[in-house]
């Protein structure tokens, strides 16, 4: 029960960097509780020793258990659908002190993010949550990060030695992973890596696109943006037909009609010039 104490202790620390706990943070740390099995008259007296100790985390450097610490503190800053700034950095410190590393931490944000949207704002679990129509039929258990680092490893490998068909194929198979591919497939379309035995990564980051657009998952739209965005150059980071695909993803996600040519391109950059709640909402999402 220490560790439970110890563990919740650091939830609610976290909870109150902002300076105060709205409705969804309370509920999923009362579900939280319930799940540890605390007794809500223990959890008063825990409750009391943070405001009496001060706001102090408690963190491991010890490999697994600083993940799992981390991990839960990344769910407590999901649990509302939004995580804002001051969140971010307290997690970028924290990914710091616990050597996890930034990327570490927003993959772990933006895979809690996408558990918080997918169950409605509900406390359960990740694992726990139903996948929405969009995903239903993509959604698979999640891949642990040794299978994600495996699979990326062997498109970086293999890649340039595959024919068209197996280069397709083994997208397509990343792409499988539903929403748990977002991330990884993120990865790589933001990566200055090119393919072993390549100069140029442009082909594979466009089969990425075209995959981000398929899943049609709004974590993504940021980073197509980016891709829309970059100038009409043709040279090893872009090109006419990478933007066209990211023009079309755009819109296959957001739901405006962008043709994938410079037209499609062109109309894209104006939507998100133009700002407001909309790309506010697609902000918010970013890693």
């Amino acid at each position: 029960m220490a560790d439970t104490a110890q563990e919740l202790k650091n939830v609610i620390v976290f909870a109150l960097a902002d300076g105060r706990l709205g409705e969804q943070e309370k509920r999923y740390i009362d579900g939280l509780r319930k799940r540890m099995g605390m007794e809500a008259a223990e959890f008063v007296r825990l409750v009391e020793d943070v405001r009496s100790e001060g706001k102090k985390l408690a963190l491991s450097r010890e490999g697994e258990k600083a993940r799992a610490v981390v991990r839960l503190l990344a769910r407590t800053a999901a649990a509302d659908g939004v995580v804002d700034e001051k969140e971010r950095r307290l997690l970028g410190r924290i990914a710091a002190y616990t050597g996890l590393g930034d990327e570490v931490i927003e993959r772990m944000l933006v895979e809690e993010l996408s558990s918080a949207s997918d169950s409605g704002g509900s406390t359960e679990s990740p694992g726990e949550s139903t996948p929405t129509a969009g995903q239903a039929g993509k959604a698979k258990d999640a891949p642990n990060d040794t299978a994600v680092e495996a699979r990326l490893r062997e498109i970086y490998a293999e890649f340039t030695g595959w024919d068209a068909a197996t280069r397709q194929r083994k997208v397509d198979e990343l792409a499988d992973w539903g929403r748990h591919a977002v991330v990884p497939l993120l990865r790589i379309l933001e990566s200055y890596r090119n393919p072993d035995g390549s100069d140029n990564a442009l082909e594979l980051k466009e089969m990425v696109i075209r995959k981000l657009g398929e899943l049609k998952d709004e974590r993504a739209v940021y980073y197509l943006v980016q891709q829309v965005s970059i100038g009409d150059v043709e040279d090893e980071i872009t090109n006419l037909s990478l933007r066209a695909a990211a023009a079309e993803a755009l819109g296959k996600i957001t739901g405006h009609d962008f043709s994938p040519d410079q037209a499609g391109i062109e109309a894209a950059r104006q939507w998100w010039t133009k700002g407001g709640a909309e790309r506010n909402k697609y902000d918010k999402l970013a890693m």
